[in-house]
């Protein structure tokens, strides 16, 4: 415990229930931004389609555009590469749109779910004996009501965000893969998912030798 009584974080402290109080933080979200939770997934899905879309875009652009005018033998038509070229950039434009309208949201969505959580917590302490706050260090307290909040608030602008563009990712990655040459996306699947199984069997291995080395 840190100076004034205040509980410095990452002290090992979790929750009992990690289902239980995720679902409840969940709730405040659904409750009063259901509506905006929606809007920040579609615009997640749609910045993260803009981005593969992109890189695919960019070899079309090479192979059908850039490299037959390099090759010809007349006077280039640039009048096509143009269009490409515009096509492109009204595709990066929207993903770039897309990710500021969710990171706009999401952190009047974490702001608004803080503020709710520290409404009731402050309603709460407001109901609590005199004895917990003889028995509770002033900065302990204080703490709940800031730092954890904050973290909570974090934490949900963050990982929801991220958890759900990475998998939007990985599904067009993986489709991408596919239109590309099908062989080798096998072969990088097959190859990672080795790489996996491989990783967990030394990590589990060697655990009981690091828990070792942790305790000497």
């Amino acid at each position: 415990m840190g100076p004034g009584g205040r509980m410095p974080r990452g002290d090992g402290r979790k929750a009992k229930n990690v289902g239980k109080t995720l679902k409840r933080i969940l709730s405040y979200v659904g409750k009063e931004y259901k509506f905006l939770i929606i809007v920040v997934f579609v615009c997640i899905i749609i910045g993260s389609l803009a981005g593969v879309a992109g890189s695919l875009f960019l070899q079309k652009l090479i192979d059908d555009y850039i490299t037959p005018m390099l090759l010809s033998a007349g006077l280039p038509d640039y009048t096509p590469l143009i269009g490409a070229i515009s096509i492109m950039a009204v595709i990066y434009l929207a993903g770039v749109l897309a990710n500021w309208s969710y990171n706009f949201i999401m952190v009047s969505v974490s702001q608004g779910v803080m503020k709710k959580i520290r409404d009731e917590l402050f309603s709460h302490m407001q109901k609590l004996p005199i004895k917990y706050f003889d028995t509770h260090e002033n900065g302990d307290v204080l703490s709940r009501v800031t730092n954890d909040v904050d973290m909570v608030a974090q934490n949900l602008n963050n990982s929801l965000a991220t958890i759900v563009t990475s998998g939007t990712l990985w599904l067009g990655c993986i489709f991408m893969m596919f239109v590309t040459n099908w062989v080798m996306a096998l072969t990088a699947i097959f190859a990672s998912i080795f790489g996996f199984i491989g990783s967990g069997m030394i990590l589990k291995k060697s655990q009981k030798y690091f828990s070792a080395r942790q305790k000497e």
